[in-house]
């Protein structure tokens, strides 16, 4: 008899934008749902949230196409302040970025939002999700504290129903470290992984380090039993969609140090920028590549990026990008640099190896783990460690070409053994 699998993925498909927590998902529900084979004990069936019926569906083909394939930029909705901000001219632009990722930018887009609610998506009866099948599956992959449905009043419900609860679980430094989130994100995901350490009956951590933490973080929060834990590597190779893609014509002739990563406090982006400053005048090449949108509590670094003299020249932020530019600006990158304070993993590490990219990370979380020996290690708060580092590559050629040489025969993990993985800890506990 095959059993459900439920996995739902109304955040992934209505964010408009791909985060690591995106690309998991898509990832992990593409390989999961392709590599099914005959006799199949597991059934993997992507869901999401119906506002208009109030219940879960199955996904209509167009979602299930656009689950499959990373979203390039003309598929990301851009909000109407975004449109606005790129018709400026250049020496308008910059101020304006500034105004529309800070607490100005909050205030319009509150406004905008009452002033016009979006539509609600049509309904699809048909595809709706009967009764729970008792001995069922539901499974959390997404950043599912963002989603409709409440997982203090979904799992009990769940539960109740025969329904078995499980999750991922990428890192817990929302309970950690507060101060590094937005307060009501946070708020959010304490109370999914409150729920879930409650009612789930297993949880995939994404690394040692992180089971570590979940561990240790369970008595705290008054949840006394052992909890069941599998430990899975998230994947680094790529899936690119376009072949060719041309390098940005403004990083022709510099040696960029790139960081892939959401700008918000915890990935300490001030820190390869306080680095720059040291080296701009030693290496008139060097420049920094930032990439990843905009978060939360970024205000000044926002504002220290967009009024940066060397903003266009030698500082670039490419707050937009789809895997086929991601793809090749990791390739031409002289460095990839990680600077977090702290990590459930650290996929940017391991695709910048998997490019064959010399890396520098910090020592945070589970980043050693993600890079073992082959990349290189500095304190979060050690900016000479960080700029000595950076300078061996850029003063020694032949050091440089000796860490490239060394990564030739690297390959990072696979989203397709992840998936395994998971479909692994997923059957097992149906025995």
């Amino acid at each position: 008899m095959t059993t459900p699998v439920y996995i739902e993925v109304t955040n992934t498909l209505t964010s408009g934008f791909t985060t690591g927590f995106q690309r998991l998902t898509r990832e992990l529900v593409t390989q999961l749902t392709e590599s099914a084979v005959p006799d199949d004990p597991i059934e993997v069936i992507p869901v999401r949230w119906c506002e208009r019926r109030l219940r879960y569906r199955r996904l209509t083909d167009a979602e299930r196409r656009f689950l499959g394939r990373p979203p390039g930029p003309s598929d990301l909705p851009r909000s109407r302040l975004g449109r606005i901000g790129e018709r400026l001219p250049a020496v308008l632009a910059g101020p304006a970025r500034r105004a529309i990722h800070t607490r100005t930018g909050d205030w319009l887009r509150v406004n905008v939002a009452r002033a016009k609610p979006p539509d609600l998506p049509p309904a699809h009866p048909e595809l709706e999700i009967g009764p729970w099948t008792t001995g069922s599956i539901f499974l959390d992959l997404e950043a599912a504290w963002h989603d409709p449905r409440a997982r203090a009043d979904l799992l009990p419900e769940l539960v109740d129903a025969g329904v078995i609860p499980m999750t991922l679980v990428a890192d817990v430094l929302p309970e950690l470290r507060p101060e590094w989130f937005d307060n009501n994100a946070a708020a959010l995901f304490r109370s999914f992984l409150r729920a879930h350490m409650r009612h789930s009956r297993r949880f995939i951590c994404i690394s040692r380090a992180t089971e570590t933490d979940l561990r240790s973080v369970a008595p705290t929060v008054g949840v006394d039993r052992e909890l069941d834990c599998r430990v899975v590597t998230m994947g680094g190779d790529f899936r690119t969609f376009a072949e060719g893609v041309p390098a940005p014509i403004e990083l022709s002739g510099l040696r960029y140090l790139l960081c892939v990563s959401t700008l918000e406090p915890r990935k300490n982006q001030a820190l390869l920028l306080d680095a720059y400053e040291v080296l701009r005048t030693r290496y008139p090449d060097v420049a920094v590549v930032l990439v990843g949108r905009v978060g939360w509590k970024t205000e000044r670094l926002v504002e220290r990026i967009t009024s940066h003299p060397d903003l266009g020249r030698r500082v670039f932020w490419y707050d937009r990008v789809d895997d086929a530019l991601l793809d090749r600006l990791y390739r031409d990158a002289f460095l990839s640099v990680t600077p977090s304070y702290s990590e459930g993993f650290g996929v940017p590490v391991i695709e910048a190896l998997g490019h064959g990219v010399p890396t520098l990370s910090s020592n945070g979380g589970a980043l050693p783990e993600a890079g073992g020996e082959l990349a290189e290690y500095f304190a979060p708060t050690d900016l000479d460690a960080f700029v000595l580092a950076a300078e061996r590559h850029l003063f020694d050629e032949r050091y440089h070409a000796q860490r490239r040489d060394a990564l030739r025969d690297y390959r990072p993990p696979t989203w397709a053994a992840s998936a395994q993985q998971v479909r692994a800890a997923v059957v097992d506990m149906l025995d």
